[in-house]
């Protein structure tokens, strides 16, 4: 029989079988948990937000990362966040309106190791006080660079409260799809001679799985080169149907070339020549040759088929005085560079070089040591070759900026590189 103690003595506890009593025991329990004691309560949660998405060619991915309500007393953060580098590339990272809204000074880091790395590593917190959610306390932004999806995740994941202990929260990953069909020339550079002509095939990739027609208009430097001419690619005269083929060079000494054609019954895919144009020399030099932004393909359903498209390089050398006749001559940098300003420490202007080694959009923006964008000096096309630009200090907007470290990062089609400036007043 069950026995109690009671007035530090044992008792029986008449009329309870031992099988009873733990039966009891066990409703007693039950009841307990289902009216609300020893409740486990959910987790504090942080989110991506979006959680999923899609983006695609020159779409730029922006990825907030959110508290909840539940977080009251949140005085910094550490975060490393892991990512497929082969789909997708962080452009920046930025503190979120949370932070930059609260009226309180903070720090912020952000590092991506190494160019080709998988991973973002972030340290934040509040010199003092300490913020509430709900709310953003961290963006970020990403390029693509192949088709698939790429996974978002926080392999690493510490909140600090006021009192300096780790908030345990639930983190959930996210996932996030690239999608962009691929254009470029073939050969992406073509060097001739006197009296040679160019042939250059327009090419897409296995990505453009139902092709029905496009409009393109494509630009080159008439002072190099004049165009001779344009004609369907096999990706058109092959495919089983009638097609159509119209080209427009409006007058002598233009710099596009408009070309609308399409399929007549059929679709057809790549990878393959979808046109070829040709060019003959003018006077030695480089001519680049781009798309327009106001190309478009179209699939069976009308529908346009997002795509980049990569620029190409028309070299024409003939000798003549003072024309270039080899490669070197050309100035043609091996791995494209941002090279240090000068002078640096500087007030209030500077200047700097840089180094183009393959054609394609270049990027040249200024951040503070915080990872704010303060400007934005180049984003366009550019051909193989040096350039040169002055800042003169101001942001964006044409505010003067104060003194401190900048960083100046460019970003070209090769390479990615980053140098320090202080400017000092």
């Amino acid at each position: 029989m069950p026995t109690f103690i009671r007035n530090g003595q044992e008792r029986l506890r008449p009329g309870w079988s031992g099988a009873s009593y733990r039966a009891s025991w066990l409703f007693l329990s039950v009841l307990f948990l289902f009216a609300g004691g020893n409740r486990v309560q959910a987790q504090p949660q942080v989110l991506f937000d979006p959680l999923h998405g899609d983006f695609a060619c020159d779409d730029i991915l922006t990825v907030d990362v959110r508290v909840g309500a539940d977080i009251t007393d949140l005085r910094g953060f550490s975060f490393v966040f892991e990512f497929d580098a082969a789909v997708a590339r962080p452009q920046s990272v930025a503190p979120g309106p949370l932070m930059t809204d609260s009226g309180l000074d903070y720090f912020f880091t952000w590092i991506n190791p190494v160019e080709g790395a998988n991973t973002i590593e972030i340290d934040a917190g509040m010199y003092e006080g300490s913020l509430s959610g709900p709310g953003v306390i961290l963006r970020m932004q990403f390029y693509g660079l192949t088709n698939g999806q790429c996974a978002l995740s926080a392999i690493e994941s510490r909140l600090r409260d006021g009192n300096n202990q780790e908030i345990d929260t639930d983190f959930p990953a996210g996932t996030f799809t690239y999608s962009c069909a691929g254009m470029f020339f073939n050969p992406p550079i073509e060097v001739i001679s006197c009296d040679e002509t160019f042939a250059v095939d327009v090419m897409i990739d296995d990505t453009f799985e139902e092709l029905a027609g496009f409009s393109l208009t494509f630009e080159f430097d008439p002072g190099v080169v004049v165009l001779l001419g344009a004609e369907p690619g096999a990706l058109l005269t092959d495919a089983g149907c009638s097609n159509f083929f119209t080209w427009l060079n409006p007058e002598p000494g233009a710099s596009t070339v408009e070309i609308d054609a399409g399929l007549l019954g059929c679709v057809n895919a790549g990878p393959g020549s979808i046109l070829r144009l040709k060019f003959a020399g003018v006077v030695s030099g480089i001519s680049p040759l781009t798309c327009l932004e106001d190309g478009r393909v179209r699939d069976s359903s009308n529908h346009e088929i997002p795509f980049r498209c990569a620029a190409a390089e028309l070299v024409y050398r003939c000798a003549v005085s003072g024309a270039p006749t080899t490669w070197d001559q050309l100035n043609i940098p091996k791995i494209s560079s941002l090279y240090s300003n000068f002078p640096n420490p500087f007030n209030p202007t500077t200047t700097l070089k840089y180094g183009i080694a393959e054609a394609g959009p270049v990027t040249l923006r200024l951040y503070d040591v915080r990872g704010r964008l303060v400007r934005t000096l180049v984003n366009e096309i550019r051909r193989p070759g040096n350039y040169e630009l002055i800042w003169d200090g101001t942001d964006g907007a044409g505010r003067e900026v104060e003194t401190g470290v900048y960083l100046a990062r460019l970003k070209a089609v090769d390479r990615m590189h980053v140098q320090r400036m202080m400017l000092l007043k």
